[in-house]
């Protein structure tokens, strides 16, 4: 699970945080701002009045960790029915496109001032499209995160939790366990969570309490994606 995901069934299920793991290499991520180079934005506070794209609500990179920087610079975000829409004055609109391509494509078009998803995707020509590069600039950049985090019953027998962390250890170096992790989101190198990714998840922790206001409780119910 992603943090915004694993720190949602902690809290709503009483799920324990039992390992971090590497997805395609990356053990952890970050949020990128991006906007085009000729809009005149280079901070947060240049968003006022303008609307910005995330990608769904249960992405960690591409909605929590964004929305939650602005939130902490003490604005409000207010979403819109569409891109075209204009945001309440003395706020931020937000949008979701649907995928990390429709956020690049809309920044691009000037459909939406600025967008946001994770450094990954930033260096996906995928997602961020070569032809885009020359016109587009990052502005932002949020603190880290682990990348994915592997989540259990929190009620679940001692001796089935140590046996489950050694499996996953010997899987690193298990050549027969390769194919299954390729498999897994091409996952790699579990590993006990460090310090700085403990603190990573308390800064999370305490960013839900403000983000409580944007999210409708039907959405926080369906509980969101492992990889995003």
């Amino acid at each position: 699970a992603t943090p915004y995901s694993a720190l949602i069934y902690e809290e709503q299920a009483s799920a324990e945080l039992l390992l971090t793991k590497k997805i395609r290499g990356n053990a952890n991520y970050r949020s990128i701002f991006f906007t085009r180079k000729d809009s005149g934005i280079s901070s947060l506070d240049q968003l006022l009045n303008k609307v910005i794209a995330f990608e769904k609500p249960g992405s960690t990179s591409a909605y929590f960790l964004p929305a939650a920087d602005i939130l902490a610079q003490g604005y409000q975000l207010v979403e819109l029915d569409g891109p075209l829409d204009r945001p309440p004055q003395g706020t931020i609109g937000y949008v979701f496109s649907g995928d990390e391509a429709n956020s690049a494509i809309w920044v691009h078009k000037r459909i939406v001032a600025a967008a946001a998803f994770s450094d990954e995707d930033w260096n996906s020509s995928f997602n961020m499209p070569n032809a885009f590069r020359d016109d587009i600039s990052v502005f932002h950049r949020t603190r880290s995160a682990p990348r994915s985090i592997e989540v259990v019953r929190g009620d679940l027998d001692e001796r089935i939790k140590a046996r489950l962390k050694a499996v996953l250890f010997e899987a690193n170096n298990d050549p027969d366990a390769q194919v299954a992790l390729q498999g897994y989101y091409r996952a790699s190198d579990f590993a006990e969570l460090s310090e700085p990714q403990f603190e990573a998840l308390q800064y999370i922790r305490l960013a839900m309490q403000d983000f409580e206001k944007l999210v409708n409780p039907a959405v926080r119910a369906n509980l969101p994606s492992a990889v995003e």
